[in-house]
């Protein structure tokens, strides 16, 4: 039995397609999680080593939050929590957005490196601490996560030409003129979406997964997705300042297209999105580390990240030349002990073999299903 027909066996085992949790198999220790929080914690703080300032970013934050949810971790998740509103979010989640990236200012001083906020790690923080409220029931975290809903509608939304109200990637600088916006897809994954819109309770959250799924299609009309595009009156456009490449933001929306559940409403034309690229991938044998979505040329050496995103699609597209590599790039990795991974890398990891092992699944609706909560 080879292990990728192993992993999707004991998907199907312990999920129904709704997402489901069933009791077949009991899961064991996240050994990568904690492997990743040996290398990049300290206490609360989520740390990229490989940047000089050591930075601490809202993203790295978020994320982390999210894994420990998933590893039934109340006491890091508080830390994580306590230490973003601390160092972040001055006067707490529920009256201030957090600042996006935080480090060493001079010396040995730390502090703010940029008071922007990014809306993808505060929608990931919302939804942690509003599914962290109904797996652990406090009631706290509930309100902590619906008074950052608002101040994400109020701070970090604007109407976009063609598409209406709709979350823009940060609360400054993303709308350099009149009717013009720069927008990342990866910011919006459809399952976020979904939740927030059922949790949120207003017209304007409940048009995001759609609006938001419309945003992806038409940035991606050749089946790659692009890092940034620029929304105008007259479409969609190559954006401002990155172009029409698609790298390391897009290898997310691959990812996050793959782990939507089957039932969501918008999936399918969410795959044409991704399809171009999971093919092209395949007949070279290797991901694409830069891609220009309008020609399909690529370009560059796919960071050991890649490998792990975008597993969960190749093995549900059937693509074996590209799980051939796959497979032998993380059999390499772990040879060495995960040593060739940088911070994002690990986030990738984590996300998609964590999906792969069975340990979270997204309903139809995104409401997070999760192993632990289920007796083996």
């Amino acid at each position: 039995m080879t292990r990728g027909f192993f992993i999707a066996l004991m998907g199907m085992l312990l999920f129904t397609e709704s997402g489901t949790l069933h009791a077949a198999k009991c899961i064991g220790p996240w050994t990568e999680l904690k492997l990743f929080e040996s290398k990049h914690l300290q206490g609360g703080r989520v740390v990229d080593f490989n940047t000089p300032e050591q930075i601490t970013t809202s993203e790295g934050q978020s994320y982390a939050m999210f894994f420990a949810l998933v590893n039934n971790d109340r006491v890091r998740f508080k830390q994580l929590l306590e230490w973003t509103e601390q160092n972040l979010a001055l006067g707490g989640l529920s009256q201030s957005l957090p600042a996006w990236k935080w480090g060493r200012l001079r010396g040995n001083q730390f502090g703010m490196l940029d008071p922007n906020s990014a809306s993808d790690s505060d929608l990931w923080i919302a939804y942690s601490l509003l599914e962290a409220a109904r797996l652990w029931d406090i009631p706290e975290y509930k309100e902590k996560g619906l008074a950052l809903m608002r101040l994400i509608k109020d701070q970090e939304s604007a109407a976009l030409p063609g598409y209406g109200p709709m979350v823009l990637p940060g609360s400054q600088g993303f709308n350099p003129s009149p009717d013009v916006y720069r927008m990342n897809p990866s910011y919006l994954p459809a399952f976020l979406m979904n939740r927030l819109g059922e949790l949120g309770n207003d017209e304007f959250w409940r048009n995001q997964a759609d609006l938001s799924a419309k945003l992806v299609v038409n940035a991606s009309p050749n089946g790659y997705v692009p890092d940034w595009i620029t929304v105008t009156a007259d479409g969609i456009l190559p954006d401002l300042e990155k172009g029409k490449t698609g790298s390391y933001d897009a290898i997310r929306t691959y990812l996050w297209v793959a782990i939507t559940s089957k039932q969501d409403n918008n999936r399918g034309r969410l795959m044409q999105s991704v399809f171009a690229y999971m093919q092209l991938a395949n007949r070279l044998g290797e991901p694409l580390e830069r891609v220009d979505t309008s020609t399909g040329i690529w370009d560059g050496t796919a960071a050991p990240g890649f490998f792990y995103a975008l597993e969960p699609l190749a093995v549900e597209l059937k693509l074996t030349r590209l799980l051939t590599a796959i497979r032998a790039k993380q059999s390499e990795i772990k040879s060495q002990s995960y040593t060739p991974l940088a911070y994002y890398d690990w986030v990738l990891l984590l996300y998609a073999k964590g999906w792969m092992d069975g340990r979270y699944r997204f309903d139809k609706n995104g409401a997070l299903q999760v192993s632990w909560n289920k007796v083996c």
